[in-house]
């Protein structure tokens, strides 16, 4: 009988680092801050595993490109005996940071990126740590973010259940079924949600004041803060609907809501 025990079936050590790709099937996947300065890939499998199987690694300069071996396999037939990655990555920030996934389960631990692509089919991601941009396209799945930093966050998800806190100084989200819930500590100065049947709930602190500019769409918006009626559209197209305005209207909030809904709560 075969040890399906796992164990660490390849290592890898690379310096001087500063963009890395990840293109990953089934499994789970760990990028995590390491103490030293190389950058350290570590695969964990069942003795049994094909060697022909595991990852591959390719690097050129200060990209490094990660592959999951069993992707040669899709034209053939699928070998899915699960396989464990970890990516210590060295504390000082990447340049970029870009990961598919599919079928995994994702954890991304205080993490330092300019550039943060994420590409999630069927995953489970839980995430952490700065990114001056992120961006996740979601189909499937679950996403939790907890302690996150982002200059700009955006989402596209597509019956994703998404659960995110941290600050964002922009959002952008568009949502299709399921439910949305985004959490910031500080107002976004920048906003634009667009939601198709899915609830979307976007949390936000009290501020010196946001205008919201909602598309004349079915669907329900509603908002903890109390706004007034204003004709005055600040510069965005009459199409987008009547501006609604709370205290000196500053921000700029664009909401669509098309057979959903969305909801604009005040933290306490």
């Amino acid at each position: 009988m075969k040890d399906a025990a796992q164990v660490i079936r390849k290592e890898c050590r690379f310096e001087q680092i500063d963009q890395l790709e990840l293109s990953w099937l089934t499994g789970e996947v760990s990028i995590l801050p390491a103490e030293g300065a190389c950058l350290e890939v570590v695969q964990r499998a069942g003795r049994g595993f094909p060697e022909r199987l595991l990852l591959r690694c390719e690097a050129s300069g200060s990209r490094l490109s990660i592959i999951d071996g069993r992707q040669r396999l899709l034209g053939v037939g699928l070998h899915m005996q699960p396989t464990m990655l970890e990516i210590h990555v060295p504390r000082r920030q990447l340049r970029e940071l870009a990961i598919q996934c599919t079928g995994s389960r994702l954890r991304i631990e205080s993490s330092q990126a300019d550039q943060c692509e994420l590409h999630l089919r069927s995953t489970r991601a839980e995430l952490s740590g700065h990114a001056g941009r992120l961006n996740i396209r979601a189909t499937g799945g679950r996403i939790e973010g907890e302690r996150l930093d982002c200059e700009q966050l955006g989402l596209q998800a597509i019956s994703t259940s998404t659960r995110l806190q941290g600050s964002f100084a922009e959002l952008q989200l568009n949502c299709t079924g399921r439910g949305v819930l985004v959490g910031s500590n500080t107002a976004p100065r920048r906003m634009e949600i667009t939601a198709t049947g899915a609830k979307v709930e976007v949390a936000i602190p009290d501020n010196d004041g946001f205008t919201i500019h909602a598309g004349k769409l079915p669907g329900k918006l509603h908002s903890d803060f109390p706004l007034k009626v204003s004709e005055r559209e600040q510069g965005v197209s009459p199409s987008r609907g009547i501006g609604r305005v709370y205290m000196n209207g500053s921000r700029s909030y664009i909401m669509n809501v098309r057979g959903g809904q969305i909801r604009l709560v005040r933290k306490p």
